[in-house]
């Protein structure tokens, strides 16, 4: 009897798409800082939007992912970008 739900290809895919959401995120970041415009404000404001349901409809399970992704990005971007 074959008891497999695809659980490893379900979350393998959502690896996957999270790092491409946060490689996406920090292109985005890097953008914006190049126009010199405050991404930590930005990211503090986004991550405001998604707590209070702004930008979003999900539950706080997926909204604390989230601000891990935003907080992974801005890390990222700041390394990239040399700058603290």
């Amino acid at each position: 009897m074959n008891t497999n739900t695809n659980t490893d290809t379900d979350t393998d895919t959502d690896i996957v798409k999270s790092a491409c959401y946060e490689q996406a995120l920090v292109a985005i970041l890097c953008e914006i800082k190049k126009k010199n415009l405050d991404i930590d404000s930005i990211c503090a404001s986004a991550r405001a939007g998604v707590f209070g349901g702004f930008y979003s409809s999900i539950g706080t399970d997926y909204k604390l992912k989230v601000i891990d992704i935003i907080d992974e990005a801005l890390i990222s971007t700041k390394e990239i970008l040399s700058i603290e």
